[in-house]
Order: C-alpha cells, then sequence, then structure tokens
C-alpha cells in the first residue's frame, strides 16, 4: 500500500537548515496547532514540561485547566520572552479513543545522530506522498527528529498505531526506546497513550529549542479557519430567523426560509470532472496489511 501512493501534501514550506518555530509560525497558528494537539480534550488534558528548582526536567500530567496559560507561555518561551522556560505536550487521544494526529519520536540517545535523521526522512519521504495528511518534521531539540502527522478527521488511535508501524517496518527501523518511539503507542485498553511535546518547543534535557524543516500544517490551519469564518453556509435552509436575518417576502436575495429554494435553484446538469479530481483517491486506514 506504501509503495502505492502518491501525490505531495499541499504547498509543503521546506527550509533546508531548520528554523525555530516563531519563523515558520505565527503566534495564532501556533495556539491553533496546540488546539489541534489538545484533540478536543479538557483543558487540564496536557503536559507541563519544565525544569525544577534544582535544574531537573520535569515531564508532569497538568493536574488544573490552564492550558491556554501554558500555551502562551510556551510560545514566550520559544520567542525569548518567558523569565523561567517551559514546554507543553500533548496527548494522542480523546475520550473516545481518537485523535487527529500522531507522532514518531526517532532517538539519538546512544550517539545515533546520523541513524536518527536517516530515519526520519525516510519516513518523512514516505508520508509526504499522501495527501491528505500534514506534516511537521522538526528536530526535537536535540540530535534527534520528532515527525508529526495530521488529518483534517479524527481516527481510532488504533489505526493510527497500524499506519506509523507499518511506516517504521517499511524503512526498516525498530520501535525501541532509545530508537524510535511512536505516539500514539500501544497500550492496555482505555490507558492514557505517551504524551509528547509540541513541535518546536522547548527541550528541558539540552536547553534547546526544536528546528523545523518542513511544515504543512498551516494549510490545513487555513482551511480550517476559512470554514469557521465562512458565514453563507451558517444559515439553516430550512428553519431561518427571519428577525435575525432581516427577511421578508419582498426580499428575495436570501432564499432560508420555508420557501421550498431547492426546487427552485436545482443545479440539474453534472459537474465537469477533471483527469486530476477523478484521479486522486482518499487513504483508508486498514485494520490489516491486505
Amino acid at each position: 500500500m506504501i509503495d502505492a501512493l502518491s501525490g505531495f501534501a499541499p504547498n509543503a514550506i521546506l527550509i533546508g537548515e531548520g528554523s525555530p518555530a516563531d519563523r515558520m509560525l505565527a503566534r495564532d497558528e501556533f495556539v491553533r496547532l496546540c488546539e489541534l494537539l489538545l484533540n478536543g480534550n479538557p483543558a487540564d488534558e496536557f503536559l507541563h514540561v519544565y525544569c525544577d528548582p534544582k535544574g531537573a526536567p520535569r515531564f508532569v500530567k497538568a493536574k488544573s485547566p490552564c492550558v491556554e496559560k501554558r500555551i502562551t507561555w510556551t510560545w514566550d518561551t520559544i520567542t525569548g520572552r518567558a523569565t523561567h522556560k517551559v514546554a507543553i505536550g500533548f496527548y494522542p487521544w480523546n475520550s473516545r479513543g481518537e485523535s487527529r494526529w500522531a507522532a514518531i519520536d526517532f532517538d539519538a540517545h546512544d550517539g545515533g545522530a546520523a541513524r536518527a535523521k536517516n530515519f526520519a526522512l525516510a519516513a518523512f519521504q514516505i508520508l509526504r506522498r499522501c495527501p491528505q495528511f500534514y506534516l511537521i518534521l522538526t528536530t526535537s531539540g536535540s540530535e534527534g527528529w520528532h515527525l508529526f502527522v495530521f488529518s483534517a478527521n479524527f481516527y481510532p488511535i488504533e489505526k493510527w498505531i497500524w499506519l506509523l508501524k507499518l511506516v517504521i517496518d517499511h524503512i526498516g527501523a525498530e520501535i525501541k526506546t532509545g530508537i524510535c518511539e511512536i505516539f500514539p503507542n500501544e497500550t492496555r485498553k482505555g490507558s492514557r497513550p505517551h504524551a509528547i511535546r509540541a513541535p518546536g518547543t522547548w527541550n528541558p534535557k539540552t536547553n534547546q529549542l526544536g528546528a523545523i524543516f518542513f511544515e504543512s500544517i498551516t494549510q490545513l490551519l487555513k482551511k480550517e479557519r476559512k470554514e469557521e469564518e465562512s458565514s453563507f453556509f451558517y444559515h439553516s435552509s430550512s428553519e431561518a430567523n427571519v428577525g435575525q436575518l432581516n427577511d421578508s417576502k419582498t426580499q428575495s436575495f436570501y432564499c432560508g426560509g420555508p420557501e421550498n429554494w431547492l426546487d427552485r435553484f436545482a443545479i440539474t446538469q453534472r459537474p465537469y470532472q477533471t483527469c486530476a479530481t477523478a484521479g486522486v483517491g482518499i487513504l483508508r486506514f486498514s485494520a490489516g496489511r491486505s
């Protein structure tokens, strides 16, 4: 299935030397990215990353619903305005056992920097051929690499796990601590999978920021914002509020309300379909390797 994939992520940005997150994303884009990573979870379902008074790195599940404050604090750390540095991480799941994203962490803990980079680029080259995915390729704030995969839709975490394992197997890597880890990871049913730091954030182990080498996530963020801000399709075609819409029988521009405008303005001709659109398929996750 992987060999048969074709196409590329739309309008992707490739930075040869890597770049800090604030050079790739605007503040509001980073906030919206974190909201996407939150997976619709409560405001306390995130990972607080910091150093304790002795300087030891800490990765702690949040206890208070302060995700907006932590996102802002993380952004201030990225831009160099925070007095005390922090980062934020997220869990690739929600109460329904679904996620809109997944990630792979290619570690270089044993000095395998070249190995981590080669695996990350190989996995990236596979997934960038799937136009329905949006990617972020970044260093981990060390010699390791993080590859994030986003979708416009939620999928069961079991299918994300299957996809990541398929990619890992295809590039000849091994899911093993110190070499390669996946998010979500396999856990007991109902258990929370491990969290991972948001792309481009501060690494308390090295005191460095992750460098972003590739991102196409802004296309998804812009698409969702455009849909949210669209006012034309907001109104119902069957039950319009006349007072709010300032609609009346003497005004014919708005065709809402009880008037059967679907019949009056029906599209009767078959739309033209180009060869390009006719050839685009949607990758459907599968429970097996058929």
